[in-house]
């Protein structure tokens, strides 16, 4: 098998939109696996596979998320031609972001994610390590393990993973530009909004939704969200068609 950043999930050969899944923190690929049966028929999905996790679990984890952005970004040039959104979760909408100026797509998606100040770095994130170890047994449980302590020895190889995507996001720089494609920006119920959107990372518009759920309604609501995501990219095509915040 090669080892790639990139790692197709499911969808046709011959998409109408190609959907770019970059992972939050800790995860990889199979964060995504419950999307696969639920796509639109003309809908590819790709996820971003960064070292340390899925095909790549051998490989050291990065210091720097400059050149692993850009391997992602040379891949997506060189694979993909149908249009893209790019979908970031959580502390992967930083990478999403980055991407996006870097490359040309429909959308950013984001999901339960904060909108960094333009051209500055996000503030330090400050956890225990008995916090990550919680956050980590939450994702487990979302991603569908069931058994308790399959459930906790998960977590405990997760958390070096975590922690090393948070270091990541802390040499980071959100860029200063905007966007010149939409932002659809979504939360879980459960969740505590923000007070500032993502207005400022897009000249076009940006909406904000909330899908029933907690931190991971990605997973435990994918149907409600992609449903949405669905009718909402149909207005990302035509700004006219707008819908309206909710």
């Amino acid at each position: 098998m090669t080892v790639t950043a990139l790692t197709r999930m499911a969808g046709t050969d011959d998409p109408d939109l190609d959907v770019v899944v970059f992972p939050g923190a800790g995860a990889g690929p199979a964060s995504v696996a419950c999307w696969r049966t639920l796509l639109p028929l003309r809908w590819r999905l790709h996820a971003v596979c960064f070292p340390g996790r899925g095909t790549r679990f051998g490989e050291p984890l990065g210091t720097d998320p400059a050149p692993l952005i850009d391997e992602v970004v040379t891949e997506i040039q060189r694979r993909i031609t149908a249009p893209i959104v790019l979908f970031g979760h959580s502390l992967g909408a930083l990478w999403a972001l980055e991407a996006a100026a870097k490359l040309d797509p429909v959308a950013l998606v984001t999901a339960g994610a904060y909108a960094p100040t333009p051209g500055e770095p996000i503030p330090r994130i400050v956890s225990t390590d008995e916090d990550d170890h919680e956050f980590a047994k939450a994702l487990m449980i979302a991603n569908g393990i069931t058994d308790p302590g399959i459930a906790e020895q998960l977590a405990a190889a997760s958390v070096p993973i975590m922690q090393g995507d948070i270091a990541l996001a802390h040499v980071w720089t959100a860029p200063a530009e905007p966007l010149t494609c939409p932002i659809l920006s979504y939360f879980g119920t459960e969740e505590q909004l923000p007070d500032n959107t993502w207005e400022r990372h897009s000249t076009t518009w940006t909406e904000q939704i909330t899908i029933p759920g907690d931190h991971f309604f990605y997973q435990t609501s994918a149907f409600a969200l992609i449903d949405d995501m669905a009718s909402r990219l149909e207005a990302a095509k035509d700004p006219r068609q707008r819908t309206v915040t909710r």
